[in-house]
């Protein structure tokens, strides 16, 4: 069988998918076959995956990718009336976007789908050269290439990998603002979830909270509020139960030193916090028995 004849095939395979001739109905297969014999440069079959992807038949609606694939059936001589739309700007996306990731010691190239890039992230979102037929490329300046990894792995898996020390610890508080910057929620959120994960079980130091401090976030963002919040927490029970502070070394002392939103921030919880073991008179402590802020952390 011919490259041909194995476009028709597939073609009628998927035809027969979607409308359950002789077969179980399956959308998701039925699409699936359509892509592939579009893929091989089927141009009638074309039309087949576009209306799956407008209508949501066989996985989720992605009308950029519908348009994508009738300008691609419209340039080899199928036109159809009525699909002038695929042309307008918004539906205008390259395929291939090359991202380069730099800082003050290195840089890290990637070739990512603009697709999936502005489905995302606002910030890519808002730019105005990812144009089809434009060789597309975009530098992040002053951008870690280790933490931007992170992010790129999830643009396309949407999951982030446990933190089994401080240095994973380190590295994902460094992806955390890489999403902030990209306004990427949902990564921002995954991300946190993973950090909290990691400091149930560990400690956090004023040398951990320093690393957060770089990222110079603003007191109301998700992982300030959580650190915070989380030291304090951890130095109410070590009060709660007479244990002794840990040595600080010049890493503790170099986060104080530093000042920042985030030690003023941290400051006033813990002085909060200390007006629960502060004893008034003709009492012996205000402290009620439950350290504060548990219901934060």
């Amino acid at each position: 069988m011919g490259p041909s004849g194995l476009k028709f095939a597939l073609f009628e395979i998927a035809s027969s998918l979607r409308r359950g001739w002789g077969c179980t109905n399956s959308a998701v297969s039925a699409r699936s076959f359509f892509e592939i014999a579009a893929g091989l440069g089927g141009v009638d079959a074309m039309h087949e995956p576009a209306w799956c992807y407008v209508n949501g038949i066989g996985g989720k609606k992605d009308k950029v990718a519908a348009a994508q694939v009738l300008r691609k059936a419209e340039r080899q001589g199928s036109k159809v009336l009525g699909n002038s739309w695929t042309w307008k700007e918004k539906y205008l996306r390259s395929e291939i976007v090359k991202i380069t990731v730099t800082n003050e010691t290195s840089g890290t190239e990637y070739f990512m789908h603009a697709q999936v890039l502005c489905n995302e992230s606002p910030y890519f979102a808002a730019m105005k050269n990812f144009s089809e037929g434009v060789n597309s490329a975009v530098e992040l300046k002053e951008m870690d290439p280790d933490a931007f990894d992170i992010v790129a792995n999830w643009f396309y898996r949407e999951t982030i990998r446990g933190a089994k020390s401080w240095a994973d610890f380190d590295m994902l508080v460094r992806a955390y603002g890489v999403a902030d910057r990209l306004m990427m929620r949902a990564c921002r959120s995954d991300i946190l979830e993973s950090i909290k994960s990691f400091c149930s079980k560990e400690r956090l130091r004023p040398r951990n909270l320093l690393v957060i401090s770089r990222l110079g976030l603003p007191k109301e963002n998700g992982i300030v509020q959580f650190a915070t919040d989380r030291f304090v927490f951890e130095m109410s029970r070590m009060v709660q139960a007479g244990s002794p502070s840990y040595t600080l070394d010049g890493a503790d002392i170099e986060f104080f030193t530093a000042g920042g939103e985030l030690v003023a921030v941290l400051v006033e919880k813990m002085l909060k916090a200390l007006e629960c073991f502060t004893p008034k008179a003709g009492a012996r402590s205000t402290y009620n028995g439950r350290p504060p802020y548990s219901a934060t952390v």
